[in-house]
């Protein structure tokens, strides 16, 4: 169960704000292939973010899924898996 915190939701953007540069740093020293799956109706994270991660991963491969938004549910489970698949089929 979600705790629920009036606060939580601030204290999350500030902690965001205050890593992104660490977070884009990060990013460069991945070696390994990698996927990044990113739903065009996020809310939180528009698309342009999930292209400029895969942009910083130098083997990555960016999988954008129609109609998804941040939260993982159900409907998305057999796409996402077919990508993984197929990804791995490849490397």
């Amino acid at each position: 169960k979600r705790l629920n915190h009036p606060g939580g939701l601030q204290h999350q953007v500030m902690a965001m704000k205050a890593s992104s540069e660490q977070i884009k740093q990060a990013a460069t020293f991945i070696q390994a292939s990698t996927i990044v799956i990113h739903g065009t109706e996020d809310p939180i994270f528009p698309l342009d973010h999930g292209q400029a991660l895969a942009k910083s991963i130098a083997k990555a491969q960016l999988v954008i899924i129609n109609g998804m938004g941040h939260n993982l549910n159900t409907h998305f489970y057999h796409p996402i898996i077919d990508c993984i698949k197929k990804v791995s089929r490849e490397n």
